[in-house]
C-alpha cells in the first residue's frame, strides 16, 4: 500500500502478525489487527478486484426471493456491490441506493478503502443512514466481513439497516482450501478474519440469521461463500 521509492527516507513499520483460533467459535483470525492508518492505501490508483462470475446467477436468485419485487429497495454496503446494484438495475429494480463514504461515514479521503469503512460504520451510523435513506428489503455486503475489526458491532449495524422482513446477502472468501493445502499466502494484513463454511455458517446463526440459501461457488484461487439471510423472529 506504500509503493516508497528507493530514495525516500521514509521507514516501513513492522508490527507482529499473530494468528490465532477461537476454541470455542472454530474462528481462525488475527490477535491483534494492523493499525488502519498503516493499512490504508497510499493511491487512489489502488484498488479491489472481487470475483464476478458467479453475479448473474446470484442475481437471478436475489429477485426470486420471497416479497421481492420490482419496487422492492435495494442496497449496497460498498464500491464491491456497484456491479450487483448495476446488474439489479439493468433488469429493471432501479429503486437502490449504496452508502456514500463521504455524505454517509464523512470520509473525504479517496484513497481509503474497505479498512477504513469498518473502522467507522458502527451501529449509531447504521441507524443515522437508515433515517436518511430508509430501511431497505435487500443489503449487499460482498467481501467486507473479512475485513471487521470488531464483528460482532460490524454485523449488528448490518442488520440494522434491513426492515423485520429484510434480506441479507453476504459474501466472503473462504479459507478451507487454501488452510487444507496449508498456504500461508492466505494470510495477510488486510484481512482481520478467516472463514470456513463451518465458521461463517455458526457466526450467522448465532448472530440471529437464518439461513435461506448458502453456495461455495469455487473459483481458481479461493472460492466464494455466498448466504442469503433474513432476521431469525424466534432468536
Amino acid at each position: 500500500n506504500r509503493f516508497i521509492d528507493i530514495d525516500e527516507e521514509e521507514s516501513v513499520p513492522y508490527y507482529p502478525m499473530r494468528l490465532i483460533l477461537e476454541k470455542q467459535t472454530g474462528v481462525v483470525r488475527l490477535q491483534t489487527p494492523f493499525p488502519v492508518e498503516e493499512v490504508k492505501p497510499r493511491y487512489d490508483w489502488l484498488t479491489c478486484f472481487e470475483p464476478e462470475d458467479h453475479l448473474d446467477t446470484l442475481v437471478q436468485k436475489i429477485i426470486k426471493l420471497p416479497g421481492v419485487n420490482i419496487n422492492s429497495v435495494f442496497a449496497g454496503y460498498s464500491f464491491k456491490d456497484d456491479s450487483t446494484l448495476a446488474r439489479l438495475k439493468s433488469i429493471g429494480y432501479k429503486n437502490q441506493w449504496r452508502i456514500d463514504p463521504q455524505k454517509d461515514l464523512g470520509i473525504n479521503d479517496p484513497c481509503v478503502s474497505v479498512e477504513t469503512f469498518q473502522s467507522i460504520f458502527n451501529v449509531n451510523k447504521a441507524l443515522q443512514i437508515q433515517q436518511r435513506l430508509g430501511t431497505v428489503d435487500v443489503f449487499i455486503v460482498r467481501h467486507v466481513l473479512e475485513h471487521a475489526y470488531d464483528l460482532k458491532e460490524f454485523v449488528s449495524a448490518i442488520s440494522s439497516i434491513i426492515n423485520n422482513e429484510g434480506y441479507i446477502v453476504w459474501e466472503i472468501p473462504d479459507c478451507e482450501n487454501a488452510f487444507d493445502k496449508g498456504d500461508c499466502t492466505i494470510i495477510w494484513e488486510e484481512h482481520t478474519y478467516y472463514f470456513t463454511s463451518y465458521t461463517f455458517k455458526q457466526l450467522l446463526e448465532k448472530s440471529g440469521f437464518t439461513i435461506l440459501n448458502y453456495e461455495s461457488v469455487p473459483y481458481p484461487l479461493e472460492n466464494s461463500l455466498i448466504a442469503i439471510t433474513k432476521k431469525n423472529k424466534k432468536n
